[in-house]
């Protein structure tokens, strides 16, 4: 189901510019929507209806895997080629998520994938011959993300960046901590994987359980054993794509979330979504490790490296949580923690999204049907106080979503469709279920901005 969703985001990418682009850019544009419509759609569904006619309970369960992951990779092509059909201007949405989580405004730019980069620079004046050091922060996210705040949560994990003097602490602590000189000697870039390690861990304290089930979707897309291996079905088919990587192997990056989450997830909704997303991921990474063992042997260079990251995070994965926990408990950078109640908001307004497939910027903190109770007994008053009054004007008033339940809730939908869609597929080979599944992912990313720009708005004038 996320090859179809990837698949939306593009197509739904496409028809927002297909009005706006130059006349230059119109024949590049009919031969994207060829290439789209023509080809990758017809061979998704082709893929869809030749898994159904599977036994996944077989040894070739990684059949039909290789062959989604081969369309994402296809589908990937693409995204460099979107760079140029438009002039591209980050919506401000996206720059009051940032904003509202971590007090900082960065510039946002476009790439293919994410990445960010900290400019530091100096300005001389003149007169005074005096340099004043300036640091610039710059973010990149997927062009296709420009109207898909779904997309953005990406963007957690990239300002986490910009927090140097904390990283270092924590590969600092880190290393002390892990005390197996394997580790050191085998994962050459172990700085810049701890530090990835640690830009994970603050996505999840910050944007909380969307962050870790769009990894683990992204991961199976990807392939588990990335950023070293590319799984298809035979040696042949095995790429290597990295000796060395700044990144940990998606698994362990994976596992030490899952660690971090165990003492971090008190809501029991997101805790069984999570657990089952992690209960799947493991059975295709066991699957992955099977195929690279099989056709690399336990001797390849790639393989003893992919072993010593997943053991790593497995005996390691709690320390480094602890570690995490500590340094930013003892720090003072600025940033909203998810709570519990959050979380239990965000399952109420998913469901609120779902029945009504309204926007929910804004939230009641009682019962609506409590509120109309209250309302009859103070119409029934003879001489209503005005006391009475102000309890029932402040059980109607509405206070504005944060954007970080707002990610938990549209992730929460996005599950639920992705379910309904699944079992649709499974009854018939109507193709318009796809295309039902893409105006859902269409709707989805409209009611998300519309929900930001409503709860941005009632802030706004709660604080004026």
């Amino acid at each position: 189901m996320e090859l179809i969703d990837k698949y939306g985001q593009i197509y739904n990418f496409k028809e927002n510019i297909k009005y706006k682009i130059s006349a230059e850019n119109k024949g590049f544009l009919q031969n994207l929507e060829i290439v789209l419509e023509e080809e990758i759609f017809k061979e998704i569904v082709k893929h869809i209806n030749y898994v159904k006619k599977l036994d996944l309970n077989d040894d070739n369960v990684l059949t039909p895997l290789q062959k989604t992951r081969y369309l994402s990779k296809e589908m990937a092509k693409i995204l460099p080629a979107l760079m140029s059909l438009s002039p591209h201007k980050p919506r401000p949405e996206a720059r009051y998520f940032l904003e509202e989580l971590y007090g900082i405004k960065p510039s946002i730019a476009f790439l293919p994938d994410y990445n960010y980069l900290n400019i530091d620079y100096t300005v001389t004046k003149a007169r005074e011959k005096v340099k004043t050091p300036t640091e610039g922060k710059l973010v990149f996210m997927p062009i296709v993300a420009m109207n898909a705040p779904e997309l953005w949560v990406g963007l957690a994990h990239e300002v986490a960046h910009f927090y140097r003097s904390l990283i270092n602490e924590f590969i600092k602590e880190s290393k002390n901590a892990i005390d197996d000189e394997k580790y050191f000697s085998i994962i050459k870039r172990l700085d810049e994987q701890l530090e990835e390690i640690f830009c994970d861990l603050f996505a999840l304290k910050t944007i909380h359980s969307c962050y870790y089930m769009s990894f683990i979707l992204t991961s199976l897309l990807e392939g588990t054993l990335n950023p070293y291996l590319f799984i298809l079905s035979s040696s042949s088919d095995i790429e290597e794509l990295e000796l060395e990587s700044t990144h940990p192997i998606h698994a362990a990056r994976v596992e030490i979330m899952k660690q971090f989450l165990e003492n971090h997830l008190p809501n029991t909704v997101f805790k069984n979504l999570c657990d089952k997303l992690y209960s799947y991921h493991s059975s295709i990474k066991e699957l992955d490790l099977s195929k690279a063992r099989e056709n690399l042997g336990d001797d390849n260079d790639i393989m003893i490296r992919i072993e010593v990251e997943l053991e790593l995070a497995e005996s390691y994965g709690k320390q480094l949580c602890k570690i995490f926990d500590e340094i930013l408990k003892n720090s003072d950078i600025c940033y909203y923690e998810l709570t519990s109640e959050d979380l239990t908001l965000a399952h109420e307004l998913a469901k609120e999204v779902l029945d009504n497939h309204i926007p929910v910027g804004t939230y009641k903190r009682i019962n609506i049907n409590e509120a109309l109770k209250e309302l009859k007994r103070v119409i029934d008053i003879e001489h209503p106080s005005k006391e009475d009054y102000n309890t029932l004007f402040n059980m109607l008033k509405e206070y504005p979503t944060k954007i970080a339940v707002l990610f938990n809730v549209f992730y929460l939908v996005k599950i639920n469709h992705m379910k309904e869609t699944y079992k649709e597929l499974e009854k018939t080979d109507d193709i318009t279920i796809i295309m039902d599944y893409i105006m859902k992912v269409k709707e989805r990313n409209e009611l998300f901005l519309k929900s930001i720009e409503d709860s941005v708005i009632l802030e706004f004038y709660h604080h004026s």
